[in-house]
């Protein structure tokens, strides 16, 4: 199947009844299409769940904007910042032989 569900679109479960927001996208090797689907309960909990994109159909209008997570602005993974400069070879050796670790 080929169709496609843009993110941040409403969204409904055709089985269960479930209403959310499309917040992300994967495809498998298989050909599985799902989406992430958040919904806020009635408690104000955020709810997640992945549904095939088979069980979706696309509820008119869009989610409000505030409504939808912005990326963080915090920073994860990669090099620091901060790092020390690496060392030359020579200076890098093992305690116990005195061997270089290259």
């Amino acid at each position: 199947m080929s169709a496609t569900i843009q993110l941040g679109s409403k969204v409904k479960d055709k089985y269960t009844g479930l209403k959310g927001v499309a917040m992300a996208r994967v495809e498998y090797i298989s050909g599985c299409i799902q989406y992430g689907v958040e919904s806020l309960l009635p408690d104000g909990k955020v709810h997640e769940t992945w549904i095939d994109l088979q069980r979706l159909e696309v509820v008119p209008g869009r989610a409000r904007e505030e409504n939808i997570p912005q990326a963080s602005t915090r920073r994860y993974g990669g090099p620091s910042r901060t790092a020390p400069p690496k060392s030359s070879p020579a200076s890098r050796t093992t305690p116990a032989t005195g061997a270089t670790t290259d």
